[in-house]
């Protein structure tokens, strides 16, 4: 194979594996958006059925984190990537960590509203609504920056 024909197969394998970076990393932001928005929902409502059912979610999440690393290292040690492409595959590593991260404190969060699930809500949750409405703000506007 001829040199100019490598490098157009492993740039054509390349941009491949961004994209399927890229739908991963989206998958696993809009499981974690969810999950955000019905744990907090979960904790002020004393959901326990919807706790648990958020949890489970987690694991979606994890198996999408697990599929990108995998294709992430994949993607760097196939060789062939300029500087930009290691930039994007190491940024692409990071965030997945992130991702992953928030939906375990989502967890964290749907297991307190088990634990309280038999007691009265005390008060207005107010704060804490809009306090996962910024982060959810937080995650797509990072999530958009890194696609676009």
């Amino acid at each position: 194979m001829s040199a100019a024909l490598s490098h157009l197969t492993s740039r054509q394998g390349f941009e491949r594996d961004r994209a399927q970076i890229r739908r991963l990393l989206l998958v696993m932001a809009g499981h974690v958006e969810s999950m955000i928005s019905a744990s907090v929902r979960a904790f002020s409502t004393r959901d326990a059925e919807l706790a648990r059912h958020t949890i489970a979610v987690d694991a979606k999440v994890n198996r999408a984190e697990c599929e990108c690393d995998d294709l992430c290292l994949a993607t760097l040690t196939a060789g062939g990537l300029s500087e930009a492409d290691v930039r994007f595959v190491c940024l692409a590593m990071k965030m997945v960590v992130d991702l992953e991260r928030i939906g375990d404190l989502a967890v964290n969060v749907c297991e307190r509203a088990i634990d309280l699930a038999h007691e009265p809500p005390c008060r207005s949750y107010e704060d804490i609504h809009r306090m996962a409405d910024l982060v959810k703000l937080m995650v797509r506007g990072a999530i958009d920056a890194f696609v676009n």
